[in-house]
């Protein structure tokens, strides 16, 4: 599966996310959570949520999404990973941690303009 983001950061921002869920409800399963954070120390956060806790975070000290400009984030869902592109170019692998059958809800938010989003099997793109 593949799952197409193209968005705009604001003028004004501090952060977005991007998460997979296991449901609907406030502290279900998160089996994916990239945040982007701008607070003098641009990164992004990759993470996941299990049993009401926050899993060890792994971070990447490198903001590929400039304010203003338009960007195409692409994940693709792989048996052992999310492999996260950027404009095409490869920018972060996260390793499954939670069972991806059970994810069930695609979530955006936060400082983010989306455009457009797609959800597309890997045979149709």
């Amino acid at each position: 599966m593949n799952i197409y983001l193209q968005g705009t950061i604001p003028t004004h921002h501090e952060s977005f996310t991007l998460r997979f869920s296991m449901g609907q409800q406030e502290g279900s399963d998160v089996a994916f959570h990239m945040k982007a954070c701008y607070d003098g120390r641009d990164r992004v956060v990759f993470n996941s949520y299990e049993a009401g806790a926050w899993m060890e975070e792994e971070l990447k000290k490198e903001m590929p999404f400039p304010p203003g400009e338009l960007f195409m984030l692409n994940v693709e869902v792989h048996e052992k990973e999310y492999q996260v592109l950027v404009n095409g170019s490869p920018f972060y692998n996260f390793t499954h941690r939670l069972p991806l059958g059970q994810v069930n809800q695609l979530r955006v938010d936060g400082d983010i303009t989306v455009s457009n989003i797609c959800i597309c099997s890997r045979d149709s793109v």
